[in-house]
């Protein structure tokens, strides 16, 4: 299978977090916002099953480990929330979670560019809230879950590449 979490760094410590509720304002969003790791869950998990009706394709694997990759994500997003003092729900300051905008794509091709597109969003919302940080702990976990964000995207293009043969 092929390798969807970087081996670059392990996951920093969460348990040593202290309450801080500016950094868990900032983070929310990544967790279950429009474009948080629950969205992208949702979404792999969705192709995951779509794929899996179609013999011989290797897809579901990639789907599969990014969709496990994306849940450790999320518990990891939680357990973070939940130390700096918050009980994470699935809604962030009354914009609930909806999977109303469904992606319609039909070709592996038009699945593979939303995934993409997608995990790019996540890319630049993880840089946008490293900005915004000022614990330092919390930074660490952050860009330890971006590094994961940019495999992802790496491999979509990659697997894109060879699906188009461009």
């Amino acid at each position: 299978m092929i390798k969807t979490t970087s081996e670059k760094s392990i996951y920093p410590d969460f348990v040593t977090l202290k309450p801080d509720l500016q950094s868990a304002l900032i983070i929310y969003p990544l967790y279950a916002g429009l474009h948080g790791e629950l969205k992208s869950a949702l979404f792999y998990f969705e192709q995951f099953f779509l794929l899996k009706e179609q013999k011989g394709n290797d897809m579901r694997d990639v789907f599969l480990g990014i969709l496990s990759c994306e849940i450790r994500h999320l518990s990891y997003l939680y357990k973070t929330l939940y130390f700096l003092g918050v009980r994470p729900k699935l809604n962030e300051n009354n914009k609930h979670f909806c999977a109303k905008k469904e992606i319609k794509s039909q070709t592996l091709s038009e699945i593979l560019l939303d995934a993409l597109a997608m995990e790019s969003v996540a890319v630049n919302e993880y840089l946008s809230v490293l900005n915004k940080l000022k614990n330092e702990k919390v930074k660490k976990i952050i860009e330890r879950i971006l590094l994961d964000e940019r495999l992802h995207c790496n491999i979509l293009q990659e697997k894109l590449s060879e699906h188009t043969g461009a």
